[in-house]
């Protein structure tokens, strides 16, 4: 499934009563790591079909990416959306933030931006 020690580090965690898969990104995210990150993906949700997750890809020490990492990212959210209930997407750089609204418009898929982990908190408390 998710390789160890691999970027992103996956890890799954209840977050205010919801089930969650939390992706922590760290430095640069590349087309190599994409493929090995969506190929573990679909095989988790491929085991737990008819069961919506929720998603945070937690962006705070990721400093870029490729393009085509983004690109396969988003034809993955296309092709899972049936699978996720949410994305909560952490992220203090605006242009991250600016990336996720374009994604988020590609994939037909709102993706709530926060800053900060308390935030996450207290946001997802409110949407639940």
């Amino acid at each position: 499934m998710f390789k160890a020690n691999k970027n992103p580090v996956v890890q799954k965690k209840e977050i205010n009563g919801k089930q969650c898969l939390h992706f922590t990104f760290k430095e640069t995210f590349t087309y190599d790591e994409a493929e090995d990150f969506i190929a573990g993906w679909k095989q988790h949700f491929s085991l737990k079909k008819h069961k919506k997750v929720v998603v945070v890809w937690e962006l705070l020490e990721m400093d870029s990416y490729e393009t085509e990492a983004r690109t396969m990212l988003q034809q993955a959210i296309k092709d899972l959306k049936d699978n996720i209930e949410g994305i909560w997407l952490l992220t203090d750089s605006i242009l991250i933030q600016a990336e996720a609204e374009i994604i988020s418009f590609y994939t037909s898929f709102k993706i709530h931006l926060v800053k900060s982990e308390e935030e996450l908190l207290s946001r997802m408390k409110l949407e639940a």
